[in-house]
């Protein structure tokens, strides 16, 4: 990626600015995204809604799944804490 110098911030504004539906801002998006799916990592539970009775509950689960977020499994197999998803 080159590095661009500017004298004043009046010559930056139109510098990175495109207009949607342009090759330009295609590959400014996909940047974007590719970025941000790199720093976001791996969910490490499936989406949703947990309830726990205790807190106790709640660690466990979280340490098993950080546990298998750190074996590199791709994807957790589904977790029903005490029946309570909502």
């Amino acid at each position: 990626m080159p590095v661009r110098k500017y004298r004043s911030v009046e010559d930056m504004e139109d510098a990175f600015w495109t207009s949607p539906g342009t090759p330009g801002h295609h590959r400014a998006v996909q940047a974007v995204l590719d970025a941000a799916s790199f720093f976001a990592g791996e969910r490490p539970a499936e989406p949703g809604v947990y309830k726990f009775h205790s807190m106790e509950e709640a660690c466990a689960q979280r340490e098993i799944w950080d546990r298998r977020a750190a074996s590199g499994r791709d994807k957790p197999p589904s977790v029903k804490p005490s029946a309570a998803k909502a």
